[in-house]
């Protein structure tokens, strides 16, 4: 049985807060984390809930989005977002969240259920063998142990059935206080805090004793900044802002260098606004605007420094797609190309 900390573990880890990045932070999220696991068994929601689903470069990096070979490259003029699924780790670790309480509270009803005593059964039910006293009396037949049942208040200490410790805390009959989850090594997997049943304040997760993710909760969703680690060296991987369970604000992504990827805006869970991509180094790799997680607006492409770092490329999105003149130069500067896009298809080459 689990009461709850297998799944509070997931939740917090899917921080692989996936999105465990974040889940949309979920590169190693914490989104998975401590409250992710389904209700049975305490399994867990994957990564993590807090950032996009990094992808290329060391880190992953999406929004090094091929921006040099931008959307142009594709024949229809579709453009790829360079942050992929941005609601996806935030619906995790919701789900996770909720999948906690639910676990928890189902693990403590068989706690309770396994306490009362259980009186071991008469000489006549059992089997008897040709070595077994038939005869012998009813206090002298073997009893299971009884297992005490969860504390209306203080501390509580449990093996769940993936055969990992967790240390709860109940308060007035609910789980209240700090909870701690250790894997099958006896390692610090989890740790947070609950309030009413609820996950609540910062929550962290980790992998073989390495911080992977962390997040500020409020009654079970993300409220507040939202980190996630490599689980290789522990380095910064992303840092996302949510407002009550959304993205709202800027979100920043990582390479394994610690140098920023990319700089990109939330408003109610969509990417939205301007957006810069770096190579390592720093040297601007695309400049972008989004609305409602489609390109949308101006979005320029630059060269590498060992290119010459100029513009290779201005185009125009509506909606995600190519619509007007898009101009490409050659890493000298010369104008190569001038052709035009309507809804993403190309209408004049030139």
């Amino acid at each position: 049985m689990t009461v709850g900390g297998e799944s509070l573990k997931q939740a917090a880890t899917q921080v692989d807060l996936a999105e465990s990045d974040m889940g949309p932070a979920g590169s190693s999220s914490f989104e998975n984390n401590a409250k992710n696991a389904d209700s049975a068994d305490g399994e867990s929601l994957g990564a993590s809930p807090y950032a996009p689903p990094l992808t290329g470069g060391s880190h992953g990096v999406n929004g090094a989005i091929s921006p040099r070979g931008e959307a142009a490259s594709s024949g229809q003029g579709t453009a790829t977002s360079a942050i992929a699924s941005p609601s996806e780790d935030t619906a995790e670790l919701k789900g996770g969240a909720a999948r906690l309480k639910e676990s928890a509270e189902k693990g403590t009803a068989e706690q309770k259920a396994d306490s009362q005593p259980t009186r071991g059964k008469t000489p006549t039910d059992r089997d008897v063998s040709e070595d077994e006293d038939a005869s012998k009396p009813e206090s002298a037949l073997e009893k299971p142990p009884e297992k005490s049942p969860p504390p209306e208040n203080g501390e509580y200490e449990y093996i769940d059935s993936k055969s990992k410790r967790n240390v709860v805390n109940f308060k007035n009959g609910e789980l209240n206080g700090p909870i701690h989850i250790f894997d099958t090594n006896n390692v610090l997997e989890f740790e947070g805090n609950m309030t009413k049943g609820k996950l609540h304040g910062l929550c962290r997760s980790y992998k073989n004793g390495v911080l992977v993710s962390e997040a500020e909760m409020l009654e079970d969703v993300p409220h507040g900044l939202s980190r996630q680690f490599d689980e290789a060296g522990g380095g910064l991987i992303s840092e996302t802002w949510f407002d009550h369970g959304v993205k709202q604000g800027e979100m920043r992504q990582y390479h394994s260098t610690g140098e920023v990827a990319s700089l990109t805006l939330f408003e109610a869970d969509k990417m939205s606004g301007p957006a810069s991509f770096f190579d390592t180094g720093g040297a601007r790799s695309m400049e972008a605007h989004y609305r409602a997680d489609k390109l949308h607006g101006k979005s320029t492409a630059y060269y590498s420094v060992a290119e010459g770092g100029r513009v290779m490329r201005i185009s125009n999105y509506v909606e995600g797609q190519l619509d007007g003149v898009v101009k490409s130069y050659s890493s000298s500067g010369e104008a190569t190309a001038e052709d035009h896009y309507k809804r993403g298809q190309l209408v004049k080459q030139g």
